[in-house]
């Protein structure tokens, strides 16, 4: 973590290596508060492994994959594996938060498997339980032995998992529901995404961002993440041949069709049909 302007924050943190009887690897367990007051240097440039903050007082910016989210009081930011990301802060008359880090081969299999989500920044409400929660893991990480380590990763996990999975919907939340909805209704429309997003009240290039931040994926690759998935229903129904599913679902000619296919699920919709 690198950082810039003035006097340095406070920062109380606790760094815990678990060890891997395995394979002898070690993961790394990282907890901490941080404060800001007027005075403080106002901006943090994030780098490393993965980390989750809760927004305790105060208001800030965060920029994170070329994006900048505001930040409030039960607000949460997450720096993801392999973005680059700023955290601007108002330090009148206080900022503060606590946070979290993974390790980051864990948290990018825990994204890969759906238990935290491809999103930046999101509400989830101010609430003393929250607080109270990140206190008390706070505690245990500053006084685990080597036998509770292991425990108290998977509960570092559960904290992270239960904020990434929470949140008030936002703005951004709608207008990704909105993409999804125009998407899974005109499948088979060849229709390009910038035209179909037309009645959105945003650019094409904002909401791909936002698309992209919320699930991981682009709305290019959402929309043939359907078609193969209604492609599949129709192929086990059997009662459509392959060269009509294909116009069904907006492809130009069953060749197309064939080889997106074969490439999404391995095997050919004359195969899987036959199943």
């Amino acid at each position: 973590m690198e950082s810039d302007q003035k006097n340095p924050p406070l920062t109380i943190a606790t760094t815990r290596l678990l060890n891997s009887q395995t394979n002898g690897s070690q993961g790394v367990l990282v907890g901490g508060m941080t404060i800001r007051r007027p005075g403080d240097r106002s901006k943090l440039r994030l780098s490393g492994i993965h980390t989750l903050g809760y927004v305790v007082a105060g208001t800030g910016r965060f920029l994170a994959n070329g994006n900048w989210y505001d930040l409030h009081p039960g607000f949460v930011f997450q720096r993801l594996p392999d973005y680059e990301c700023e955290l601007e802060c108002n330090t009148h008359p206080i900022w503060k938060h606590y946070w979290i880090r993974l390790d980051t081969k864990l948290s990018t299999r825990l994204l890969e498997l759906g238990i935290l989500k491809h999103q930046s920044a999101w509400e989830v409400g101010t609430n003393p339980r929250y607080v109270q929660l990140f206190t008390t893991f706070l505690t245990k990480l500053k006084n685990a032995d080597e036998v509770q380590l292991p425990q108290l990763y998977l509960e570092a996990i559960e904290l992270v998992r239960m904020f990434s999975l929470s949140g008030i919907a936002s703005v951004g939340d709608d207008l990704v529901s909105q993409m999804k909805d125009l998407i899974r209704q005109n499948l088979a429309s060849r229709m390009e995404l910038e035209e179909l997003f037309a009645e959105i009240p945003a650019s094409y290039s904002k909401l791909r961002r936002l698309f992209r931040a919320s699930t991981g994926i682009s709305p290019g690759a959402y929309r043939i993440r359907c078609r193969i998935e209604k492609a599949c229903d129709l192929l086990a129904e059997g009662q459509f041949q392959v060269s009509e599913i294909a116009y069904r679902l907006g492809y130009p000619n069953p060749f197309v069709f064939s080889a997106q296919f074969k490439q999404i699920t391995g095997q050919t919709p004359t195969y899987f049909g036959d199943l």
